[in-house]
């Protein structure tokens, strides 16, 4: 798995599918605006998350992909801070959803100062403070990462790290959520089996990933000059996406010499004669 580093998002993502799957199973008429608000938050945050990840076009370009990524981030952080600070029914949460993606196009950027409020928060009033704080340091260690890695090679260790610590995001902002949801819902306890189910389900999916998926295919001879966006893990895959093109240097080399070094090395060689010499 060390070398597939290009599906570790979508691997750490069976966590929150399996959350989503369980908040939609859960629907009671005691807890249905809960029920509700939380299959919604959980399947939407999900399914953009897997779409960025992939790094492909799914309907809209992978740059619109990765910017809806960041609305969700900050979409994401903004509801975190407001089951934290407002003591709101679940119907008035709901109605916060659509500002917050309003505010998202104009401040995502600002979406730490949005999570170290809700931080401060939650140690105040014994929130699952925790995990908001591990999912803040993870999420800060991504684009550390990834700002580490221009002007480096491609294959460097540093995008490895940006896509475990991708990985590492999703499974603590899932327990984040998860954390919330069961603090604000009725019976107000821990719900367990997602957790365990994800515990069972995560090694399986590595396991299948590990034995049928390739190695995630990457270059020492390509450098990362810029960044547009995430830069795709992938050489395959970065050679598909405009933004990543702009952003590699000898890419078209790259793709160019795995085409023909091979013929070109066929025709410097000369082809030895077989001499043979008459005996006396």
């Amino acid at each position: 798995m060390w070398r597939k580093h290009a599906v570790w998002t979508q691997c750490a993502l069976t966590m929150p599918m399996i959350m989503s799957i369980a908040t939609c199973m859960s629907w009671q008429h005691i807890t249905l605006w809960d029920d509700m608000y939380w299959s919604v938050i959980f399947m939407i945050s999900t399914a953009i998350q897997f779409c960025a990840a992939e790094h492909g076009d799914f309907g809209i370009t992978v740059d619109t992909w990765h910017a809806v990524q960041k609305y969700r981030t900050f979409v994401v952080y903004c509801i975190i801070a407001s089951w934290t600070m407002l003591q709101l029914e679940t119907q008035y949460q709901f109605g916060l959803v659509l500002p917050f993606v309003v505010l998202s196009i104009y401040a995502h950027k600002h979406h730490r100062i949005i999570l170290i409020v809700a931080i401060i928060t939650q140690i105040a009033y014994s929130g699952p403070w925790i995990w908001t704080t591990a999912t803040l340091y993870a999420e800060y260690m991504t684009e550390h990462n990834f700002s580490k890695s221009i002007q480096g090679r491609h294959a460097s260790i540093w995008m490895r790290r940006a896509y475990a610590c991708i990985a590492l995001t999703v499974l603590l902002e899932a327990m984040t959520l998860w954390s919330i949801r069961c603090q604000h819902r009725f019976p107000y306890t821990f719900r367990w089996a997602p957790i365990v189910a994800s515990a069972i389900c995560l090694p399986g999916v590595v396991t299948w990933t590990n034995a049928n998926i390739k190695d995630t295919e990457v270059s020492q001879d390509v450098t990362v000059k810029s960044q547009k966006h995430r830069v795709a893990a992938s050489i395959t895959a970065a050679k598909q996406c405009e933004s990543c093109r702009a952003c590699l240097t000898s890419l078209d080399m790259e793709s160019s010499f795995a085409t023909h070094a091979e013929p070109n090395r066929d025709h410097s060689t000369r082809p030895t004669a077989n001499i043979h010499r008459p005996t006396v």
